[in-house]
């Protein structure tokens, strides 16, 4: 498969995270991303395609790269790549090699692209970048080749429509029909039976594979509800580049306003504490604003004067209504 000449997604647009999954099948994984993802998103994931972005058979490790984008995003770079076949589709930074440790970044078009050594990545505009990764131990990045596999490049996005699928429920359909006008009712309601029969089952492989996953747990009543508590507690609602996002567009409105250092947390929600440098206090007050209107709490640091600037520090965290 020739990966280097599929379309490439923005960065900008693909959040990404690593995260604890049960252990399924690749393909009943798939499906079950939009369901585990709804703790981690702050959008409706019924308009987000989610991938996977590792190899899940990987040993002794239950966490995994999921990356997740907008199906309108999608819908775009295919648009503009008619007529291409859409046998991949990679967001701009799985192009970088993951590092040992910290964090591998490479300059683009203004905007920096980097990639974590637990293998996520982002891609943010330079004045974001240089301050969220002024502590950090950083690297220049090594290209690679895309990963050998689909990504978005599946279902509603893939290179053909999933004819196979379709005809298998055609068949499907076609066999009940059948099956109700030989049979009639003495064959629905063995139907009926053994389809309870098939639904204990799997409500009963459903409560092993959970106790197998989280073998501490006493009693298993509901595991889908019990499964997305499990996962809860490493909930990120905005997310890192959600976050940022917000933030860069505060700050652009106010001139005047220089960040100087940023800081990231997602515990116990996604938090930013920044270092704001301005000319005086009324243009400090209308970033405070811009960041209230941006959905952010915001906690007062220190203040001081210096040089004639003003320099603030905020906690700013995200979900404020």
């Amino acid at each position: 498969m020739k990966t280097a000449e599929a379309p490439i997604v923005s960065g900008a647009q693909v959040s990404s995270f690593r995260i604890a999954l049960p252990p399924l099948s690749a393909a009943k994984l798939q499906k079950a991303l939009p369901h585990i993802m709804a703790d981690y998103m702050a959008e409706d994931t019924k308009d987000t395609a989610f991938c996977l972005a590792d190899d899940i058979a990987a040993p002794h490790d239950e966490h995994h790269i999921v990356l997740a984008c907008a199906h309108s995003v999608l819908r775009e770079v295919i648009e503009a790549s008619s007529g291409k076949n859409l046998s991949a589709l990679w967001p701009d930074y799985m192009r970088l090699q993951v590092p040992e440790s910290g964090f591998a970044v490479l300059s683009d078009s203004g905007d920096v692209l980097a990639r974590r050594a637990d293998g996520t990545g982002f891609r943010l505009p330079k004045l974001l970048a240089d301050a969220a990764l002024a502590d950090e131990t950083v690297s220049p990045a090594q290209l690679i080749d895309l990963p050998a596999a689909p990504g978005f490049a599946t279902g509603r996005f893939g290179p053909n429509l999933p004819l196979g699928d379709m005809l298998k429920k055609a068949r499907r359909t076609l066999a009940l029909i059948v099956a109700i006008g030989l049979l009639g009712s003495t064959a629905l309601a063995a139907q009926a039976w053994q389809n309870e029969r098939q639904s204990d089952a799997l409500e009963a492989r459903a409560k092993n594979l959970y106790r197998a996953q989280f073998p501490t747990a006493q009693r298993v009543v509901n595991v889908e509800a019990q499964l997305r508590g499990k996962l809860g507690g490493a909930r990120q609602a905005s997310g890192f580049t959600a976050s940022f996002g917000r933030l860069q567009s505060a700050l652009t409105a106010v001139p005047n306003v220089r960040l100087e250092t940023m800081r990231y947390s997602d515990q116990p929600r996604p938090t930013l504490q920044v270092t704001l440098v301005t000319p005086d206090f009324s243009t400090l007050e209308l970033a405070r604003r811009a960041l209230s209107q941006a959905d952010f709490a915001l906690a007062e640091g220190t203040s001081e004067q210096a040089n004639g600037l003003i320099v603030n520090e905020l906690t700013l965290t995200a979900g404020r209504r």
